[in-house]
């Protein structure tokens, strides 16, 4: 039906397919709309809810994919044909403004006035902005389009089940990501579980992509919306979406992401403005010309806002896939006419092209630390108190204590403004290097010690820290958190029965691809129990599923071995899991660091060791190659009367340099002080946990 102005409001019941939800009943929906008109909070259902179907497209709902006014596809559509730009003055833009504000209700204003109160004016660039948007080429309007076709036509094997998961799983990559780097975590993610292994590409949100994966509905009116758009036009849903309403557009109304992220109300703004801008765009629109949808004027604000930033690239996914097309056939990968057929998607390869920062990632040694610790009354009483509670099933006590502890190690890892966007442990890795560090893929896990599995943070270490270095960061973690030891771990990728390198061993890993949340720590714990004692192990949440990586045991005479592949087939029956489930147990070579607290202090002396003897180094040229003259001044016990004016005035400097390293490292700065300050604040609350649940388990175990 073309010709049509404004929203769509009746449909002809003859046109074959045309589907839309069945009307809500008005009263309900009145009563609904009033229960809601002072709140912020909108779910995805809620504003599909308040904006009816009818009035998100302006055209009829047609199953299967979309098509043109001619019915064409929107890739064959000359797509460097420039828009018509706007139909409406300056004063028509403010009135849609505000007739958009007065049908999302009172609440709107109020967000509104408070963001002025911080200083952001938030409403839409003026009419010359939006003039300009819509004088872009085609390709830019059909932003949505032109991607989905791409989807299909290079995807080939997908199936419409498979085609919509990797839809899901680009709008759950896409948040803070340009599409450039949004369809290579998609792609990648899309590829490691196609082929059942654990996904380690550098996801922002795991969690979005778990959803993704098992077909939940993704959260968030964002990444709900994007995904929809696509699969919309697809054919995959029938369900027309609302405006996608990210930050670009968030910065195209004159505030920021989280602004809108922190007021769902605005997101209903935002979308009934886009609808009302729509309908004024289509007056006049019939013949062959495609009327303006939602999504198309949203794209052409997004492109616009961009160039406005300096970045003059449309960026669609079709141009986002043939940019890692290119570094795919780069890669050595043939592409069977140019497509991402599934053997294609099956190929190893795929995921070092998609995620070029994987083989760091994996050659980082993994610091698990725990914050809870028993070298303190308190911390050993909370620690007991929490036993007795695993003994007597109290799961109040247990979810406290897990909450108390999962608290102190995000704010070990979770970077803060006030550490120049640091976190604690990025500072404690800059004291040993002397260097800026901000880690990446902080992130929480599960160990297991002496039958009882905690929680810890999983800290990769940058791989070119010396050996010194590394033990050096394990001591002032261990030191300020209070722990008997820490270790850091490496579990190397390995070919099967590939030769062990001198300093490791052989062990295992074992990933159980779990997309639907149905592996719960007592079954993890029952492999762990099922292994021949001595051996723990780390558990690692990935994207899809469970990895859990087996700690070889240390035996008495000195050796150290792994588990055979019999003793994990015995643990894993123990532990209930059948043949059918989907697991893989993988070769890894495995290679370690331990400190313990005898040997924090001697850890940080062996570093100073080191730093002087760097420093020493580069120095001893200016006296001769003789070092232990370099050493003695650096120390400032060397006669340097003699020396010539400019020398010694780089030697002062290298040695300025070198005792702020030296004082740096021995009070490791800010690092002491900031993993301290996590550790006592663990303490203040394990007080309150001791207090609230002590004496009622006390009680309890008498009885």
């Amino acid at each position: 039906v073309m010709g049509v102005q404004g929203a769509v409001q009746e449909l002809d019941p003859n046109v074959r397919g045309v589907q839309f939800a069945p009307e809500p009943d008005p009263v309900r929906t009145q009563q609904r709309t009033a229960e809601k008109a002072d709140l912020r909070s909108r779910s995805l259902e809620d504003l599909e809810e308040n904006i009816p179907v009818q009035e998100r497209t302006a055209t009829p709902v047609v199953p299967g994919p979309k098509k043109t006014a001619t019915g064409g596809r929107f890739l064959e559509e000359d797509l460097d044909a420039a828009g018509p730009g706007v139909n409406f003055d300056q004063a028509r833009l403010d009135e849609i403004w505000e007739e958009s504000i007065v049908e999302t209700g009172k609440v709107a204003g109020d967000v509104i006035d408070e963001l002025a109160d911080a200083g952001k004016i938030f409403k839409p660039k003026d009419i010359q902005f939006w003039d300009a948007a819509l004088h872009l080429p085609g390709r830019a309007r059909f932003w949505y389009e032109v991607s989905a076709e791409a989807f299909r036509e290079l995807l080939p094997d997908l199936s419409d089940d498979e085609l919509a998961t990797f839809i899901d799983l680009v709008a759950a990559t896409s948040p803070q990501a340009d599409p450039n780097v949004n369809i290579r975590r998609a792609v990648g993610a899309m590829s490691q579980d196609l082929r059942r292994v654990p996904i380690d590409q550098d996801l922002t949100n795991t969690k979005n992509v778990t959803a993704a994966l098992s077909e939940a509905d993704l959260e968030g009116l964002k990444i709900g919306s994007f995904s929809n758009t696509f699969q919309y036009h697809l054919g995959l849903d029938d369900t027309p979406p609302l405006s996608t309403n990210d930050r670009q557009v968030a910065s195209s109304f004159g505030i920021e992401g989280d602004d809108i992220a922190g007021n769902d109300v605005a997101y209903e703004l935002l979308s009934r403005f886009y609808i009302k801008m729509r309908n004024e765009l289509n007056r006049g629109v019939g013949g062959n010309s495609d009327p303006f949808e939602t999504w198309q004027v949203q794209a052409l604000g997004w492109v616009q806002e961009r160039i406005g930033k300096g970045n003059n690239n449309n960026d669609d996914y079709l141009q986002a896939l043939e940019g890692l097309k290119r570094n795919l056939e780069e890669a050595g990968i043939e592409l069977p006419d140019g497509k991402l057929t599934r053997e294609v998607l099956m190929d190893p390869r795929v995921e070092q092209v998609t995620a070029t920062t994987l083989e760091q990632f994996r050659a980082s040694p993994i610091v698990t630390v725990e914050t809870a610790t028993t070298q303190t009354s308190v911390g050993a009483r909370a620690a007991e108190i929490a036993q007795r509670a695993r003994e007597t099933g109290d799961p109040r006590a247990l979810a406290e204590y897990e909450t108390i502890v999962r608290r102190s190690l995000k704010a070990l890892i979770t970077r803060r403004k006030d550490l120049g966007n640091k976190a604690p442990v990025d500072l404690a890795v800059s004291a040993v290097t002397g260097k800026a560090s901000k880690l990446s893929r902080m992130e929480l896990g599960h160990g297991t010690f002496e039958g009882t599995m905690s929680l810890n943070a999983r800290i990769p270490l940058p791989p070119d820290l010396t050996e010194v270095q590394r033990r050096a960061v394990l001591a002032i973690l261990g030191r300020g958190l209070k722990q008997d030891a820490v270790p850091a771990s490496l579990f190397r990728h390995a070919a099967h029965d590939a030769p062990v390198p001198d300093g490791q061993v052989k062990t295992h890993s074992i990933f159980i691809r779990d997309v639907e949340g149905a592996i719960d720590e007592d079954m993890l714990l029952k492999i762990q129990q099922g292994l021949p004692a001595g051996h723990d192990v780390n558990v690692v949440d990935v994207a899809n599923g469970r990895q859990v990586d087996i700690n070889p045991r240390f035996q008495e005479d000195g050796s150290v071995v792994g588990p055979t592949p019999d003793e994990i087939d015995a643990a894993l029956d123990a532990a209930g899991f059948s043949p059918s489930d989907s697991i893989e147990v993988r070769d890894r070579h495995y290679s370690s660091d331990y400190l313990d607290t005898d040997i924090y202090n001697g850890a940080l002396t062996d570093l100073r060791r080191e730093l002087l003897d760097d420093a020493s180094k580069r120095i001893a040229k200016e006296f001769g190659g003789d070092a232990k003259r370099a050493r003695r001044f650096l120390k400032g016990k060397e006669d340097t009367s003699g020396l010539p004016a400019g020398r010694l005035k780089r030697l002062e400097k290298a040695r300025d340099r070198y005792q702020r390293r030296i004082s740096d490292s021995s009070r490791a700065g800010k690092a002491d002080r900031e993993v301290s300050k996590v550790a006592r604040g663990l303490g203040k609350d394990s007080e309150k946990f001791n207090e609230r649940f002590g004496s009622t388990l006390d009680d309890e175990g008498t009885q």
